[in-house]
Order: structure tokens, then C-alpha cells, then sequence
């Protein structure tokens, strides 16, 4: 049941019951990493199935242990997106967990747009902060 709870509600109720439930609920979730204004472009194709990707700037971005970044790879106009987390950084070269918040694999060609921004498991993650901030402090 723990790991199945994803909102807000659910996570309240799961502190207020238990706090040994609560951390176990948060267990899965990722320490997201955040840049500003981090934009890119990828060097070369990548296939659907590659867990790397090379881009043309990697400058301001490290990782720490249990950090990822949650980056964006798009087309020009946006119409296609791919999540993807980026779990390791070597030079200009990102590994990467593919298809995240329900997005799908695709093959990027070289010059796809690759970004840093807010997504919405994200923001939902900060709620599950404020609903356990809520049953704490009891406000």
C-alpha cells in the first residue's frame, strides 16, 4: 500500500498514522538536483535504447550521490518530449534512466533540445513535503 500512495492526502494520512510509513514512502523518491536556465543541445543521434546521451555543454552541472537532475530532451517546437533523470555526468556525457513521468523512449537526432525545468512529479513531490510539514507541526 505504501508504495503505491501518490498524493498528497495519502501521504498526510500515512504520517499522521506512522512516521516509520511515511519514511518508508519516501524512500523511492529521487533527490531532484536543480540549475537555472540550463539548456543544451544533444551532439549526436540518440536511439531509443541508449543510456547515454552526449551534449554540447555540460559546464555547472555535477552530481553528488543519490542526486539526479530530471531533464527534458524535445524537438524544436515541443510537440515531442522525452523525461529522462541523469544519474552520472563524465565531461559532456550524461548517463541517464529513460521514459520518466509516463514518457516514452524515442530516438533523438543530433541538435534536439535538451533542458532543466520544474516537471510535475516534481512539483507533486513538494507537496508530500508540505502534507508531512502539515501533520508535524500539526497547522
Amino acid at each position: 500500500l505504501i508504495k503505491h500512495c501518490n498524493n498528497m492526502q495519502c501521504a498526510a494520512l500515512l504520517l499522521t498514522l506512522n512516521k516509520a510509513a511515511y519514511a518508508a514512502f519516501l524512500d523511492d523518491k529521487m533527490a531532484y538536483k536543480f540549475i537555472n536556465n540550463y539548456e543544451t543541445k544533444l551532439t549526436a543521434q540518440a536511439t531509443a535504447a541508449e543510456t547515454s546521451i552526449t551534449v554540447a555543454n555540460a559546464a555547472g552541472l555535477s552530481l553528488a550521490a543519490g542526486e539526479v537532475y530530471r531533464m527534458t530532451i524535445q524537438n524544436a517546437d515541443a510537440s515531442l518530449y522525452e523525461l529522462v533523470d541523469v544519474i552520472a555526468i563524465s565531461g559532456t556525457t550524461l548517463t541517464i534512466t529513460r521514459a520518466q513521468e509516463g514518457t516514452t523512449a524515442q530516438v533523438w537526432p543530433a541538435g534536439s533540445l535538451v533542458l532543466i525545468g520544474v516537471t510535475a512529479e516534481q512539483m507533486a513531490q513538494i507537496g508530500y513535503i508540505g502534507a508531512a510539514l502539515t501533520a508535524i507541526l500539526g497547522a
